[in-house]
């Protein structure tokens, strides 16, 4: 709904959970990324080793879009509300290994990049969003 808004141009920017693989791109315009989110799939159970998940259950949030990416790996995506005190398989941000206490193996997935949305042809806007993110270099 929102990008809808920001189409008929009844918003001016929608920002957060937006990424540069989003199907949006060809309706509103996207910032260069600004944040660049890495992912992993490791194990919570010490007996368990996240390098083969082939034909394995991976745990992953119910709105993650990672689902492609472990089917990519032939393992089983299992959506769940919630991944406190799962035991196995899980896809998570990389920054937050140590709240799950994985153990040391990891497989590294592909990172998103993350972007803001403006309607299409709200060039200053964007530049001075891009300034802001960026830095001007002189």
């Amino acid at each position: 709904m929102l990008m809808r808004m920001l189409e008929a141009h009844e918003l001016h920017l929608v920002v957060g959970g937006i990424t540069t693989n989003s199907p949006w791109r060809q309706y509103v315009a996207f910032t260069r990324p600004y944040r660049k989110q890495q992912y992993v799939i490791c194990s919570t159970d010490q007996n368990q080793s996240p390098q083969d998940i082939k034909n394995q259950q991976v745990a992953l949030q119910k709105d993650s879009l990672l689902g492609p990416q472990i089917k990519g790996k032939e393992g089983l995506p299992q959506r769940m509300d919630s991944l406190e005190n799962y035991r196995g398989l899980i896809a998570i941000p990389a920054e937050a290994r140590s709240r799950y206490s994985c153990g040391a193996d990891e497989i590294h997935l592909k990172p998103s990049e993350h972007v803001m949305a403006l309607p299409m042809g709200e060039n200053a806007l964007l530049m001075a969003l891009e300034k802001f993110l960026h830095g001007v270099r002189r």
